[in-house]
């Protein structure tokens, strides 16, 4: 965001602002220009739809997370410190970032998700995804019998399952352990380490 004008940057955080509370549907521009302090025919010569300043918006949570995760892994690391720092990256992306997990439930709510289209913008032009570079780390690992026999692809979606299950479960997580403070750091280190045990154990050799 360090190439948006000062005004540009008012609209990006009011619109993540309004999104997250209203949704697509729900959010007016006209909210969107009261909260950035601009009037709305300035915010339609940034943006000429809500529909583009949504994707806009999205688009640059979702890289947040998305590609600094994957720019942050170490591919040449043993494949339990490589899955304890992936594992460890992810929830602390998640935790940093609450915003795209709003996102995310929006999305899946919506009956004409745009997520699957930021997906492959963000991963487009390359011959491999990251995703499919950890998945082919986890298949090297399996052939070198460094882990026992498994589906890479389905070991990588459990692992992005757990971790965001802890954001988007949140409410019911306080609802039925009131006990726990799920935005205090020693909870989600605890996190980290209960996935990853887990997961380890049940994938070593």
């Amino acid at each position: 965001m360090d190439h948006l004008s000062e005004t540009e940057q008012k609209i990006y955080q009011a619109a993540t602002r309004i999104f997250i509370r209203q949704g697509r549907d729900g959010a007016r521009m006209e909210d969107i220009a009261k909260d950035a302090g601009i009037n709305k025919a300035l915010l339609h010569y940034y943006f000429r739809s809500k529909e583009k300043l949504y994707a806009t918006v999205f688009e640059q949570e979702i890289r947040k997370v998305v590609m600094d995760l994957f720019q942050s892994i170490n591919l040449e690391l043993d494949i339990q410190t490589f899955l304890q720092s992936f594992i460890f990256t992810y929830l602390d992306r998640l935790h940093q970032n609450p915003a795209v997990v709003q996102f995310m439930l929006w999305e899946l709510r919506d009956p004409k998700p745009i997520i699957r289209t930021i997906f492959h913008k963000i991963f487009s032009g390359e011959q491999f995804s990251p995703p499919q570079k950890v998945v082919q780390k986890i298949q090297q690992a399996v052939k070198n019998q460094e882990l026992r026999k498994l589906d890479a692809r389905h070991l990588l979606l459990n692992i992005i399952g757990m971790c965001i299950y802890t954001f988007i479960a949140a409410p019911i997580i306080i609802t039925l352990f009131p006990e726990l403070k799920m935005q205090d750091r020693s909870f989600i280190n605890q996190r980290k380490n209960e996935i990853f045990n887990l997961i380890w154990n049940g994938i070593k050799p």
